[in-house]
């Protein structure tokens, strides 16, 4: 026991923090059902609309969004955990990103033929069944290979 009678122990509270998520089944339907024709249309117009400078803002904001429109994934968030006078603090914030102006660089000359090409692959293994589960592993990884986008 602490000799200090200011100093009081307060008990352990067990926090399990989960982000909303959408079930699984629904996932797989909207996949089977919407996901797989949805995504193709969606990369067609984002990369055209990336090729013209004015609507490249709108292009870009499309593609990074494919995971999400193929297959209802969320977008990261990262947790933060802080002690502040004995007591653990959860905040919450989007991941941070490598500085703006290496991932317009790396756009420029690498991320939208890069992307190009690894978009038509991972649509391509998506009609397959055996093979779809690298197209949603290479999908989730678009805005990475995009603008270097930390998910």
């Amino acid at each position: 026991m602490s000799s200090d009678p200011q100093r009081q122990i307060s008990p352990v509270v067990n926090v399990e923090v989960q982000p909303n998520r959408t079930p699984f089944l629904i996932r797989a339907f909207w996949f089977v059902l919407i996901g797989w024709w949805l995504s193709g249309i969606v990369i067609a117009i984002g990369f055209v609309l990336c090729a013209l400078i004015v609507t490249l803002p709108v292009g870009l904001y499309l593609l990074h969004r494919v995971p999400q429109v193929q297959t209802l994934r969320d977008r990261s968030t990262e947790f933060i955990y802080k002690e502040v006078d004995g007591r653990v603090v959860v905040s919450t914030g989007r991941v941070r990103q490598v500085p703006f102006l290496i991932r317009a660089v790396w756009f420029l000359f690498i991320g939208f033929w890069l992307t190009s090409v690894w978009l038509s692959v991972a649509y391509a293994l998506s009609l397959t069944i055996i093979l779809l589960p690298f197209s949603i592993v290479m999908i989730d990884r678009v805005p990475a290979v995009l603008t270097l986008q930390r998910n």
